[in-house]
Parts: C-alpha cells; sequence; structure tokens
C-alpha cells in the first residue's frame, strides 16, 4: 500500500488528476449551460443533453478496502 513513488511517476500521477478535473469540469459547464437553457423555457433535445453515462465511465475505479466490522455489544436488555 505505502508505495515510494519517483517524482516522474509523481508527476504523471499529477498530470493524470489534472485531466480527469479538467473533463469533469468541462462536463459541469456543459451540464450547468444545458439546465440555463431548461430554466429559460428551451426545449433540450436528447442529442444536446449531456450523457452522464460517459462521465462515469471517465472515473477511475476505486477498489474498496474492506475493514472487518466489528460486531455489536450484545445487550442483556430486549427492547
Amino acid at each position: 500500500m505505502n508505495e515510494e513513488l519517483t517524482a516522474e511517476e509523481w508527476k504523471r500521477l499529477y498530470e493524470k488528476e489534472k485531466d480527469k478535473a479538467n473533463k469533469w469540469r468541462l462536463k459541469c459547464e456543459k451540464m450547468e449551460a444545458e439546465l440555463a437553457r431548461w430554466r429559460l423555457g428551451e426545449t433540450v433535445t436528447v442529442e444536446e443533453q449531456v450523457n452522464v453515462q460517459d462521465a462515469v465511465e471517465a472515473v477511475t475505479p476505486v477498489t474498496p478496502v474492506t475493514a472487518p466490522v466489528p460486531e455489536a455489544p450484545k445487550s442483556k436488555y430486549l427492547i
């Protein structure tokens, strides 16, 4: 888990995250523009709508770390 990264690896990781953040920012701007049009009473066709599924696929999957869940203490009183 704890890896030592070289300066070059840190730079690549930084650039990757920077690109991902930029994509999300652009996606949000498109969604805000679409919402503004909708609020003005315009009809936004399906072709013009932002595809949210593309945004979900652009996210790097993170493997969740699962820790054992501690068992709740047993009470001698029934509620």
